[in-house]
Formats: structure tokens, sequence, C-alpha cells
């Protein structure tokens, strides 16, 4: 109890910003609720009991638990004595989590969250349990109505929250509806959300009418059959159709206020299940024909594999075809195909129902995706941008970064390429004079490879991945400012991009500076020829930042943010987005004017650039002190040939015994003219780039966590 109120004391003041002015999610003429459904106001049904009505809700609460019929087990044990299915006694509830929670429909989270209660324990036992941890566990904190009542209060006086979100309460009804009448006479004015598998009893909805505005129900299978294998409860699917015609009774089809927040009413959740999409479109044809077609409902995909299913059978069984399976619930240990998806969301549209759960308006679509993927191709292609190599690469990972559900990731890497190949262009003949290629042409690294692609992306590209693996698994479909730990990952990706954003626009645009570059890591800042890695200008430095800031635009610009930003807010986002960009900017000039030897060429006094981003061949008499050993003009036997080799390494590649020969007229004398201007020869462009990119994502990864008081390692949680 100590370390709950702890954790929620010094956590909430960090995360959550309270504020008693009603902030619309969404201007209201673009909400798109029907006028019946739209409520000027609401006053909490518990506020409309008399003081009779309340000390019925009492007696009948402690009944209960003398004789518990509260949910379909109907074990009717006397639970101030022994437990039941559920194993919770009567004085206390068990409590795993207290705390503001977005993870939920953004019409019951808004813009300050939902104040959720998960009670540990359930009474069912469901084999794919998205929250087996602590519906199975039983971990937790045990709180008398009493002390739960004074948490309804602290979320609504400290976290500022929307609603109270009572989370899998079946087992817990007497304690639940003790600890609302109790918060009621404590100042408690917040709608109160019943959020059940729908398993309960009628005696248990009963007794919750009048102290529950919103019903968040679920309703997960239709054939007894499966619901006996999967939940273990042969009676699931009649139990719950009770159940929710009870619930509809009471309280009816969701309405909202101005703001876009749910207020009362019925909230039906369907989690679509591999192979059992026929099951979903029984259930949606229910409820339209027997229950209400202005139902509100969200057909939910986030289903994947969890708790017993796709765990290793001790023994494996063999199946018809043959074959063993070698793990449990095989036919479930898979995700949601868009079609199985698509035909229940497509049946409960024919059965009339029209009030649908709407998915996030940021979320990347594929009509969109593809066609932008196929341009940036082509403008590669078109302009030389990028090798044959390079394209594939760059098709790669925008396909990885379209498959995460917002658009952000694959827009922060199109602004990053747009801005960059940009930058590039820009008096590409001035600067083509500045330098010279290591391969003889012009200045300038030339088309990208996907070397070059994967060095500045390859880290953003996990990130999203495991981003979008933690929203699926959270359940979160927005940015919550710190408050889920998943968005320290996002925060990896803006990082990512903001610094090699930066870096570009740095190196392409600095060394037009009319001002020579001076070397970073040397203690004088000596001067340098342009183009000298760790070379920095006020101008590049100018352009770095505002390459960030392009990043920085973007990302506010796109990222779903559960909270309405207000002009303060961004303008800290967009500064501290900048400022890191910068940061890495001046990071990887750093790292490459001490890791990354730069090669000057003797005779133009001009940097010598590798051939996509890769070392360039230096003689070792370049580097070596006078009367070092030269390379042998000509000598045919091996031995002098292995000792040629031996003797004349190239910095970062070995001469052949077939390229030995033809140095004289040629390769030597190019070689000889170069030498090394500054760093050691550690380290190419591309190794700088991606040690550059990933220490950016873990130390913006890291600064958010302290800044929000999230460890670092819940947001790689499983």
């Amino acid at each position: 109890m100590t370390s709950l109120y702890r954790a929620f004391n010094t956590k909430l003041p960090r995360t959550i910003n309270p504020s008693s002015k009603l902030r619309p999610l969404v201007p209201r003429r673009n909400l798109g609720i029907p006028p019946q459904y739209l409520l000027d106001e609401y006053i909490p049904r518990y506020q409309l009991l008399t003081s009779v009505e309340a000390a019925k809700k009492r007696s009948r609460a402690y009944a209960h638990l003398q004789n518990c019929n509260l949910c379909p087990r109907k074990c009717g044990v006397n639970r101030y004595e022994e437990t039941g299915v559920c194993l919770i006694g009567a004085e206390t509830a068990k409590v795993n989590v207290i705390a503001p929670h977005f993870g939920e429909e953004p019409c019951i989270t808004g813009y300050r969250g939902s104040g959720s209660v998960f009670f540990s324990g359930c009474n069912l036992r469901c084999v794919f349990c998205q929250n087996h941890d602590i519906a199975h566990q039983r971990n937790g904190f045990d709180l008398t109505p009493e002390e739960l009542a004074e948490w309804y209060l602290k979320l609504q006086q400290v976290g500022n929250v929307h609603n109270i979100n009572l989370v899998t309460p079946e087992h817990v009804v007497p304690q639940v509806a003790l600890s609302i009448l109790t918060a009621r006479d404590m100042g408690l004015k917040l709608p109160v959300i019943y959020n059940t598998s729908s398993f309960d009893s009628l005696d248990s909805i009963e007794l919750m009418d009048g102290l529950v505005d919103i019903y968040l129900a679920d309703f997960k299978v239709w054939k007894s059959s499966t619901s006996k294998r999967l939940l273990k409860a042969d009676n699931y699917a009649e139990t719950a159709m009770e159940s929710i015609k009870a619930m509809h009774n009471q309280v009816g089809d969701l309405c909202f206020t101005s703001d876009g927040i749910a207020k009362k009413g019925v909230l039906l959740r369907h989690l679509v299940m591999p192979g059992k999409e026929d099951e979903g479109k029984e259930i949606v044809r229910w409820l339209a024909q027997n229950v209400s077609k202005d139902m509100y409902i969200h057909i939910m995909e986030q289903y994947h594999p969890d708790a017993h299913v796709g765990k290793k059978k001790r023994a494996a069984k063999q199946t018809e075809g043959g074959s063993k399976e070698e793990v449990r619930y095989a036919d479930i240990n898979r995700a949601v195909t868009d079609q199985e998806l698509g035909s229940v969301k497509d049946a409960a549209r024919e059965a009339g129902m029209w009030r649908f759960v709407e998915v996030n308006e940021q979320a990347m679509k594929p009509y969109i995706a593809i066609p932008a993927t196929l341009a940036l191709v082509y403008r590669a292609w078109s302009r030389k941008s990028l090798t044959t190599a390079g394209i594939v690469a760059a098709a790669i990972t925008a396909l990885v970064h379209a498959q995460h559900p917002w658009s952000t990731p694959f827009t922060l890497l199109v602004v990053f390429y747009m801005g960059g190949t940009t930058a590039t262009k820009v008096k590409h003949d001035i600067k083509s004079q500045l330098t010279v290629s290591s391969t003889g042409s012009s200045g300038g690294e030339g088309a990208r490879t996907h070397i070059q692609v994967l060095a500045n992306s390859i880290v953003a590209s996990i990130l999203t991945q495991l981003h979008a693996r933690q929203l699926a698994r959270n359940g979160q479909d927005c940015f919550s400012n710190g408050t889920n730990a998943a968005d320290l990952l996002m925060v990896g990706v803006v990082a990512n991009y903001a610094a090699v954003a930066a870096d570009t626009f740095s190196s392409e645009l600095g060394i037009l500076s009319k001002s020579k570059p001076r070397l970073i890591t040397s203690l004088t800042l000596r001067v340098v020829p342009p183009g000298t890695n760790g070379g920095v200008t006020a101008t590049g430095l100018l352009a770095g930042l505002f390459g960030a800031f392009t990043i920085a635009i973007t990302s506010t610009a796109l990222l779903p943010f559960c909270s309405e930003w207000g002009n303060r807010e961004k303008g800290v986002w967009i500064a501290a987005v900048t400022l890191w960009g910068g940061l890495g900017s001046l990071l990887d000039s750093f790292l490459g004017g001490w890791l990354q030897s730069s090669v000057v060429d003797k005779r133009t006094g001009k940097v010598v650039e590798g051939s996509g981003g890769q070392k360039v061949l230096v003689h070792p008499s370049s580097t070596q002190p006078a009367g070092a050993a030269a390379l042998p003009k000509q000598d045919t036997s091996l031995r002098a040939t292995e000792e040629a080799a031996n003797t004349a390494t190239l910095r970062g590649a070995k001469i052949t015994g077939s390229s030995v020969g033809s140095q004289e007229g040629t390769h030597d004398p190019e070689h000889e003219s170069r030498r090394v201007e500054s760093g050691f020869d550690l380290l190419d462009n591309n190794d700088v780039n991606v040690l550059m990119a990933a220490i950016m994502s873990i130390g913006g990864m890291a600064a958010a966590s302290y800044v929000w008081d999230v460890p670092l390692s819940a947001a790689f949680a499983k």
C-alpha cells in the first residue's frame, strides 16, 4: 500500500497537467455525434441515489458476500469464512495497479486519461488472456472499500482524470459497490465505468444499477464449445447475452458531452480472434437484433498470442495429418488477418450497426504508404541519388516504417530523405570542386549506397517495430507523454531522425561556408580543409539545427497526442528535439574527427572522399616517419610480392598480389600523394553514422526516461 501511494504521488505531478478548463478533443462541429447522443452536462447516477436507496445497496452488498452468487460460477460460499473460484475474500479487494490509463478507447481516456483500478484475479480462465499477469496470478495490494474510495478521490483530485474505470470487477462487486457509496459521501463526482468480461450474474448487474454510468463490456466468443475450451466456461455466451441486455436496460446507448468524452451508456467490445470470425459475425448480428443497432461497438484487432497460447506442450500430440502439434492452442497462435477483421465489420454494418469506435486518424494507410514508397523509389532512380542496392534498401526501410500503426515514423523517414537529397543538390557543382573523390572523379561521395541508407535508418527501423509491438500489446493508440513506457521508443525514433537530419544538413550545407572549418577534436580548433571529418563551421551548425527543426515540426504535427498540447508544450517539444538533433550533429563531428581518418591530397590540398562513405586508401609512407619502408616498384618474385603486400597495407584495404605489379603507373603515385589530415583509422563514415544514431536514440530515450520518471527497461518489457 505504501509503495502504491508513493508511486502515485511521485509520478502523477510529472505526467499530468491538471486543468479545470474544458478542452475539446476536436472542434464540436467535427465530433460527428448525433444530437440524440450529445449531452449538455451530466451528473453521475450515484449522485442521484437517495439515502434510503444507498442504505439498501449497502445491505445487499454485505448479503451477497455471505452467500456468493456474484458470477455464474455461483460458488455459494460465505466469503467471510472461505473463498470460491476467484480466491478473493470479503473484507478486501486485491488491486494490482491504480493509475491514469491511456490504453482505452479515445472517448474513455480523453486527454487526461481514465482513472483505472485494475483488480487482481478473474472469474474466467482465458487461455489467451492479454493481462494474464494481473488476472491469473492475483498479485497486488489488499484494499478495503474505504481505502478504494480514497484512491478514487486521489484519481479525481490529483490525477484529474475523466472517470473512474473499474477493470475486471466481476468477482469483487460488493466491495466495489461499497467503495462507490463511500466515495460519493467523500465528494466523488466522476462517472464510474464497469469494465467487464460480461461473465456477470444478473444479481451483480442489479446491485450496480444506479452506481455505474458506463458499462465497458466484452463479448468474447459465441459457441459454448469455444468458451469451454478457451475461457473454461461453457455457459459464457448465454450469460453474456443476459448481462449485456441488463446493462443496456440500465444505461442505454453511449452518450457524450461536447468534449467527446463518454458519460453514460454501453460500449461493447469484441476482440476478433484468428479463425473465429464466424463467431464474431453471430455476436454482432445478435447485438443488432436483440439489444440495439445504435450500440457503440469496438471491433478490435489487437489480438496476439499470450498466456498459454503458443507455449510448448509437455508431450507432442499426433494430428490427423501425421504431424505433431508442438505448441498449445496452435489454432489461435497467430495474429488476426485483415480479411477476418473486415468480415466481422462488414457483418456488423449489414446487420444495421453504424456506431463504431473510429480508428486512429493518424494511422498509416496502405493506400498512402505504397504509392509514397513507389514515389520515393522513382525519385531516387530518376535523380540517381541512390545506387540500385540503395534503392532496394530504401524501399525495404520505407515498408518497415509503413507497418507502424501511426503515420509518424514513415513521414519522418520521408522528410529526412527529401530534406537530405535537397540539401545534397544545393550548389552541387560548387561543392564538387571543394573535395576530390577517391575514384578520381569530381568531389562528393556520389550516389548513396545501401550501407549509407541503413546507417541512417537501421536504429529507427528497429525502434519503430518495437514500438508497434508495444502499442499492440498495451492496446495504446496515442502518445501519452510518458504515462506509457512505450512512448520512450517513439522518442528514440524522433531522436534518431533529428540527429541524422542535423548531420546531413550540417555536412551538405556547412561545406559552403565562407569561413574555414575548424577541427572539433583539436584543442586549438585548428583550421582544416573543407570536408574534413570533425571540421565545423557556424554555417554548418545552423544548418544542422534547421535540419533537426524540420523533424521536430513534423513530429509535433503528426504524433497522436493523448492530451491536447498547448503552445507551451509544443514549444518545449520542438526546442528539445531541435537542440538534441544539433547535439547529434556535433557528436557525429567529434566521432568522425576522432575515430575516422581524413585524407588530403597533397597536390591539391583538398580532402579525398571515399566512395559510398568507405575508407580512403592511403600509402603507408604518407603516415610514417621519413625513411620508413616504401612500396617496391617492381618485383616479380612471390616473396617480394608478399613483403610488398605486408608493408604497403593500405588504410582500409589490403593490396592483393595481382595488384602490386600495377602500382607503378597509376595506383602507387596516387596514394603517395595522400596524407592523413586527422583522426584514427578505426571507422569509416557509415560506422560513425550508425554509432551516432544509436547513441542519440538511446540517449534521447534515457533523457525522456529521467524527465518522465519512467524506467528505460519498461519500454522493452514483454
